[in-house]
């Protein structure tokens, strides 16, 4: 019965690429290893248990469930460096000007603040600790 239900071997791809970062004037080689799960071992129970507690208690994501995450990077729109970028042709995104250390330590503090705010995490400003 196991032969039937997988006739053919599950193929691995190694893929490779180049890419270039915006700041870069190379490409650079990348590699991927591009394999297929078994379903059959994946923890459905587990992944069900998250879901429907919403990640509270004992129910975390594991690495074993090879959840997706994805980052999303904020870019704050500015109405009159925009314009300015785009017709001087400058290949950098650099809108902001050099900060002294307390004013960078200033925009740092107040960017966390936004973070907490959007994920709603417990900040605990006497140790500086995030969880």
């Amino acid at each position: 019965f196991a032969l039937f239900r997988h006739p053919n071997p599950a193929k691995c791809v190694d893929y490779k690429y180049r890419f270039q970062a915006p700041d870069s004037a190379f490409y650079d080689p990348a590699q991927f290893k591009l394999q297929p799960e078994n379903l059959e071992q994946y923890p459905w129970n587990s992944v069900d248990n998250v879901v429907c507690t919403h990640g509270t208690g004992d129910n975390q994501l594991l690495e074993t469930m090879k959840y997706w995450r994805t980052r999303l990077v904020l870019m704050p729109a500015s109405f009159e460096y925009t314009p300015k970028m785009i017709e001087s042709g400058a290949r950098r995104c650099d809108s902001r000007a050099e900060l002294t250390p307390e004013q960078f330590y200033q925009y740092i503090e107040h960017f966390i603040r936004f973070l907490h705010m959007l994920n709603k995490l417990k900040y605990l400003a006497q140790e500086r600790v995030y969880r």
